[in-house]
């Protein structure tokens, strides 16, 4: 926005665009752009003026305000509101939506380069892939309450079996 007195007083560290009227819940910074996550598309911003490419529909009640991204380098996901499924946008293919697995117990984590999900069943802790479909156990045993608590940086898996804390390699 030319002028714009936040940009006077930052004096060029920060640059103002106009979101052109859309209303984002979230944003999500892409190579080359930025993704406006608004209630019902996906609005892509590119160049250096941020001018519209192009735009996706999203599922009616996909995002909400609480509604947290996983940033990928070529695109981010989520997951549905009702916990029902996760959507993957990528620039170059648009908006995939994936339903969980009937049997997942609790919340998955989505890994960073937005291929796997990773859940907890009843008696097991597994790997879907996205592209695929295909799901593998990276873990089973006792019938203790599971839980799949977060993806660590060197893409180990941070769970809970009962009282127990553990860590799971993610590419056997």
């Amino acid at each position: 926005i030319e002028n714009s007195r936040l940009e006077q007083v930052t004096q060029g560290a920060v640059r103002v665009y106009d979101t052109r009227g859309f209303h984002p819940l979230r944003l999500a910074a892409l190579d080359g752009g930025v993704a406006l996550v608004c209630e019902d598309e996906v609005v892509l911003l590119q160049g250096d003026t941020l001018q519209e490419q192009t735009s996706f529909p999203l599922p009616q009640g996909a995002v909400t305000q609480q509604t947290s991204l996983v940033v990928g380098s070529d695109g981010f996901g989520f997951f549905l509101e009702d916990n029902a499924g996760v959507v993957i946008f990528r620039t170059g293919s648009g908006v995939r939506v994936t339903r969980f697995p009937e049997d997942m117990a609790g919340t998955p984590v989505l890994s960073r380069d937005l291929e796997n999900l990773y859940y907890a069943t009843q008696d097991q802790f597994r790997v879907l892939n996205l592209s695929t479909g295909l799901s593998r156990t990276l873990r089973s045993g006792s019938q203790a309450q599971r839980e799949v608590v977060q993806l660590l940086f060197d893409d180990m898996l941070l769970v809970r079996q009962g009282k127990d804390i553990l860590v799971l390699r993610t590419d056997n």
